[in-house]
């Protein structure tokens, strides 16, 4: 083994980490790392046209629970994260990923109404809950709007960002082996790089993670559509008990539905029918599916992330469980993990992967 590592290093440039998966997770600690002039290379098996649940994520932040209009947890800190994690991306790749379109969220009816004007009062949520209520021209039903909140175009930022580390030569299109994960001294060697960090932004797949076995990973079927409709003229996000994301071309995207039980890959009419159902308040608008997609989140039983080192190697890491909420988790995150990691600080209790070692 000795012999092997020394033939093996040569004058080999050690790397700060390797980062397991490319979705929301990997790319926004990567880009994180790149602000700090860390080194790293990527891992991950990307195949031409196959949809990870990143890629058709809606990318839409907001501080709220709507269907109780709570706020979420550490929605301020989260927020400010967000912002400064796009604000350093589209500076750097010159390339405009965020929009602050805030979300109108339907009130369907006189109490939905009393409730948003109750909850507007509170001093937590003022400055999210918009202090008149809002007609659009579509429709006589009346509209809260959600301050602070709009979307990210992920899957933008996730070519946008492949092909800076493709040109780099900074990633490997690969599924990893973990059996090939090498520790000696501080530093770990896979293939022909060596590097000081693992992390491990792998999704679902972390089931075949022999380093944090424990970790409850629940994969959550979400499905979602894409829409022609040429002359709703939206130019904000709505909620409906969906959400509908103006795109481009008279095109949005309308998502999406939350489904544990259901294990299969395909999209399903269920699905299509759960989704058309809530676009009611837009019916007098023809509109035509164009797109179906599905896939699985890696969501968790408590609904919060997973986040810190192994228990018996503290240079790998796992940054998972992200959910529903990836784009607005994933900088306060990053931001968490790179603390830990150079500044020894703890990682909060509640998102710390130790949660499931008790």
């Amino acid at each position: 083994m000795e012999a092997f590592l020394l033939n093996f290093m040569g004058n080999k440039k050690i790397y700060d980490f390797i980062i397991v998966g490319q979705g929301i997770a990997g790319t926004v600690f990567a880009s994180s790392l790149l602000n700090l002039n860390k080194s790293f290379v990527v891992i991950d098996s990307i195949k031409p046209r196959e949809m990870s649940p990143s890629r058709i994520a809606l990318g839409v932040y907001n501080p709220l629970v709507l269907k109780w209009i709570t706020k979420v947890w550490n929605a301020d800190h989260q927020l400010e994260s967000l912002f400064s994690f796009c604000n350093f991306f589209e500076n750097h790749f010159q390339t405009k990923i965020h929009f602050k379109q805030n979300i109108y969220r339907l009130l369907e009816s006189s109490l939905d109404i009393n409730n948003w004007n109750a909850k507007q009062s509170s001093i937590k949520l003022s400055r999210y809950l918009s202090r008149s209520l809002n007609d659009l021209n579509f429709t006589e039903k009346k509209f809260g709007q959600v301050l602070n909140s709009g979307w990210v175009d992920v899957k933008l930022m996730l070519d946008v960002f492949l092909g800076y580390i493709q040109e780099r030569q900074i990633f490997l299109n690969k599924k990893i082996d973990y059996k090939r994960i090498i520790f000696k001294d501080d530093l770990i060697y896979y293939d022909n790089i060596i590097c000081r960090n693992i992390v491990f932004c792998e999704g679902c797949s972390v089931y075949h993670n022999p380093f944090f076995k424990k970790a409850k990973v629940v994969p959550t079927k979400g499905e979602a559509i894409k829409i022609h409709c040429p002359n709703l003229n939206l130019r904000s996000v709505l909620h409906t008990g969906v959400l509908i994301i103006p795109l481009k071309d008279d095109i949005y995207h309308v998502g999406s539905t939350y489904d544990p039980n259901d294990t299969s890959i395909l999209p399903t009419k269920k699905a299509i029918d759960k989704l058309t159902n809530k676009l009611s308040v837009i019916k007098k608008f023809p509109h035509k599916i164009i797109n179906h997609l599905a896939a699985h989140r890696p969501s968790t039983e408590d609904r919060k992330p997973i986040l810190g080192p192994s228990v018996n190697n503290k240079n790998i890491f796992i940054f998972n469980g992200l959910g529903s909420r990836g784009i607005l988790l994933a900088p306060y995150l990053s931001e968490q993990l790179i603390n830990h990691i150079y500044s020894n600080k703890v990682i909060e209790s509640e998102i710390s992967y130790k949660r499931f070692e008790l």
